[in-house]
This record gives C-alpha cells, structure tokens and sequence, in this order.
C-alpha cells in the first residue's frame, strides 16, 4: 500500500470557468507530484486518470 504522507488532493485554479470544468490542479500531500493538466474532480474520467497517474507516484515499481 501507500505511504501514509501519500493522499491526493484537488485545488482549485485561478481564472478558471464558472462551472469548475478543467477547473482543478491535482496534486499529492507529499507536494512531489503534480498531475499534468487540470481536471474536473466531478468527472469519473479525469478522476480515473488523476488516481492512476497518482498511484504510480505514490507506489513506484508496483504494477496494476
């Protein structure tokens, strides 16, 4: 499993849109790791991504 210091989180953008789309800049707690373009946490598929590309980080070398 994940280190503990390991937990993504979802910060919201300067000069984003008014519905939140793409609106959100993923990163870890450990503040190593910054996902690479904004997303919408409301979106299951940006949220898929987000966690996966996390999980990599959180848990080098491990393999899904």
């Amino acid at each position: 499993m994940h280190v503990k210091k390991h937990s993504p989180r979802y910060e919201r953008t300067e000069g984003s849109d008014a519905e939140g789309t793409d609106a959100y800049l993923a990163s870890c707690t450990c503040g190593e790791w910054t996902h690479t373009r904004p997303v919408d946490p409301g979106n299951p598929l940006d949220r898929a991504e987000v966690e996966d590309s996390w999980f990599e980080h959180a848990n080098p070398g491990v393999r899904l």
